[in-house]
């Protein structure tokens, strides 16, 4: 064969090769559990203005949260308390209190949970999963009309071992 013939199948081999490339690298990025877009993104840029009001409404309310995620256990996943007290260091008592909980190598899988209360303006609820490592925790509490919110990164270890 003489390379006047070669040429288109050699133009073809690398046009195949890039494609397949392409086509691999589409694969990885849409089944990577790590990989993932904050849901409802779209939406969430569109209110922003909103969004950071709350926040600025969020912060003149003055409460305060302690996030405190237990180890994880294989079988049973992890507890999570919330300490919530308010501007003059009193407990917030008789709250509705959410949270989301992302572990950062998986942050396909949103873990959501009321938390119930207990003591002194603490309030507990568990997230059924088997991670360790570093967590995001995103918080929501509502009393009335007065709403809190607040974002902490929280790292917890496997049961059974000391940090």
């Amino acid at each position: 064969m003489n390379s006047a013939k070669l040429w288109p199948w050699a133009l073809t081999g690398v046009l195949a090769v890039t494609v397949g490339g392409n086509a691999v690298v589409y694969y990885i990025a849409n089944n990577d559990p790590s990989m993932v877009i904050e849901p409802d993104y779209y939406e969430k840029a569109v209110q922003w203005d909103s969004t950071a009001a709350e926040a600025d409404r969020s912060r003149e309310l003055g409460w305060k949260a302690q996030v405190r995620m237990g180890p994880t256990d294989a079988a049973r996943g992890a507890d999570i308390a919330v300490t919530l007290v308010d501007a003059g260091g009193q407990p917030v008592r008789g709250a509705i209190v959410h949270l989301t909980a992302i572990h950062n190598a998986n942050a396909s899988q949103l873990l959501g949970a009321i938390l119930t209360e207990g003591v002194g303006g603490e309030y507990r609820g568990h997230v059924n999963t088997r991670r360790i490592g570093l967590w995001e925790i995103r918080l929501r509490a509502e009393k009335g009309p007065a709403r809190f919110g607040l974002t902490v990164r929280e790292n917890n270890q496997e049961s059974g071992r000391h940090p």
